[in-house]
């Protein structure tokens, strides 16, 4: 008893010394508990883990869905077969050929009996505010202000999925075995949770645009706001999106058609100062890098010969 309550005062690295053959057989979390894809949300990752990819939606394609397999209507879906639509990062410069590059990483990873009958690139549907706002004359810097409205209308229309690196995921208070579940992504982890609250929107409601205006600190009120698209097409309340392309917020053509007011006065703002301040803060986001390996495992680090067998 005296013996084993004297080892157990020592770490287990410690306990095995530091000659190598004693961990040849211990592996780090990311080789131990990682694993290919095996759910849709793993394929989701895998996608939006290539360079310029900047959100992707994977779903299964059914008996309902429209399949190009075979001219004969009779022909049951096989099982397996899935489909993905990927929204490109207008950020990064995408050269050579993009969707055959998602294509092979794909293709590299997919399960048994499982293949993917469609990957596309989903189009911009250019969507525009028209509109104003009462802004407090708090406000110590009007062009900032615009500019942070502007930042939360495009986050709210194309969110930006985060990367985190292993350190940030444990901040998080996730477990071990959650960060390394599915497969090692290069840019680092993405958070189950952040893509549970980013699925395809289908519409954009007004609603919950003035919601994230309002979440603006000095911004009073919100009135007479419309979501325009091309020269015609203009809703005031729910607008509905092409189902073959992702909303893309213009916030240029937007300044130009948004007044605002302070003191039930109209004020005039400088354009070209916001645009620089809305990009700064877009670049400030910024694109996913690359991540060293030590960034994302636990390394088994060799402890100290205590000698303890003596």
């Amino acid at each position: 008893i005296t013996d084993l309550a004297y080892r157990l005062n020592y770490d287990i690295k410690d306990l095995l010394g530091n000659q190598p053959e004693s961990y040849e057989e211990l592996f780090s979390p990311a080789t131990i508990l990682s694993s290919n894809t095996v759910t849709i949300t793993d394929i989701r990752k895998l996608v939006m883990d290539i360079q310029g990819v900047k959100n992707a939606w994977v779903s299964k394609i059914t008996s309902d869905s429209t399949s190009s397999i075979g001219d004969n209507p009779e022909n049951k879906t096989p099982k397996g077969l899935y489909q993905a639509s990927v929204e490109i990062d207008d950020l990064v410069e995408n050269s050579g050929n993009f969707l055959g590059r998602i294509r092979k990483r794909l293709q590299n990873s997919r399960g048994l009996c499982e293949d993917f009958e469609e990957v596309r690139i989903l189009i911009k549907q250019s969507i525009r505010l028209e509109g104003s706002m009462t802004i407090s004359e708090d406000a110590e810097d009007i062009n900032q202000l615009v500019a942070d409205v502007l930042f939360r209308i495009k986050q709210h229309f194309s969110p930006d999925i985060t990367f985190y690196t292993l350190q940030q995921m444990m901040e998080k208070g996730k477990r071990v075995d959650e960060i390394f579940d599915g497969p090692i992504l290069e840019h680092g982890f993405i958070d189950s949770s952040d893509l549970a609250k980013h699925s395809r929107k289908t519409e954009i409601h007004a609603s919950d645009i003035i919601k994230e205006i309002m979440d603006v600190p000095n911004v009073l009120s919100v009135q007479k706001i419309a979501l325009v698209s091309g020269s015609s097409i203009s809703k005031n309340w729910v607008f509905p999106l092409d189902k073959a392309k992702v909303p893309a917020f213009d916030e240029k053509a937007s300044l130009g058609n948004f007044t605002f007011h302070v003191n039930g006065l109209q004020t005039e703002i400088n354009k070209e100062q916001v645009l620089q301040l809305f990009n700064q803060k877009v670049l400030e986001l910024g694109s996913k890098k690359p991540l060293s390996a030590s960034q994302k495992d636990i390394p088994i680090t060799m402890g100290t010969d205590t000698r303890i067998a003596n």
